[in-house]
């Protein structure tokens, strides 16, 4: 910042050959800044413009915004995502909060980002590619921001969707291949600490031991 100029007049707006919606600032001859070619739309500027120290503060704030925003737009249309993931993607560039509080703004408008709609598309894509119980999916949940009601109406949802004792069941019958040399004590230790880590809880664990092992 301590580089740019204080004020003066541009003396060309140049397309950049390798960012085609970019253009080169140059301000009293010199190279001043790229600007995003919406910015230059957005403050009109133009050749023979003068600019004084508190519209290039301005126009360079407007900058960050969108560079910030295209930034955004580029991690949401990988996957979709959680306010917080992207908090945090935008974080990683030292945005400052109050810029990164906008961008998430934006993003909300635009329906980029939903927490509601992330909780429980994750919650059912997850309970299907593989399967596990509602304590570690809501751990799952809290991790990527979604604030507690949420997370507790996307479990409930999805559990409703499809039994626990269903999925315990499944996973427990596909272990129990790999415990089967093992004597029955030991295999039923191994099968109880691999559902509870899988997130079941007591009650759906000691049915899923009954009928394996009764």
């Amino acid at each position: 910042m301590d580089t740019l100029p204080k004020g003066g007049t541009i003396t060309a707006l140049k397309p950049q050959l390798k960012h085609k919606n970019r253009l080169s600032v140059f301000i009293d001859g010199e190279f001043a800044f790229g600007l995003d070619a919406d910015v230059v739309a957005q403050f009109g500027l133009h050749v023979r413009q003068h600019v004084d120290a508190a519209l290039l503060d301005e126009i360079l704030c407007s900058e960050e915004y969108q560079r910030a925003c295209h930034r955004a737009f580029r991690f949401l249309a990988t996957r979709a995502r959680s306010q917080k993931e992207l908090e945090d993607r935008l974080a990683r560039y030292e945005y400052p909060p109050a810029l990164i509080a906008r961008v998430v703004a934006k993003c909300k408008s635009l329906s980029y980002i939903d927490d509601r709609q992330f909780a429980f598309q994750y919650a059912r894509s997850r309970v299907v590619q593989k399967p596990l119980g509602p304590e570690l999916l809501r751990r799952e949940l809290q991790k990527f921001g979604i604030h507690k009601a949420l997370r507790d109406e996307a479990v409930a949802q999805v559990y409703e969707e499809n039994s626990p004792l269903a999925l315990a069941l499944a996973l427990a019958e596909k272990r129990i291949a790999r415990l089967r040399d093992l004597p029955p004590e030991k295999a039923r230790a191994r099968l109880i600490g691999f559902l509870k880590r899988r997130g079941f809880d007591w009650d759906v664990v000691q049915q899923v031991l009954e009928v394996c092992f009764e």
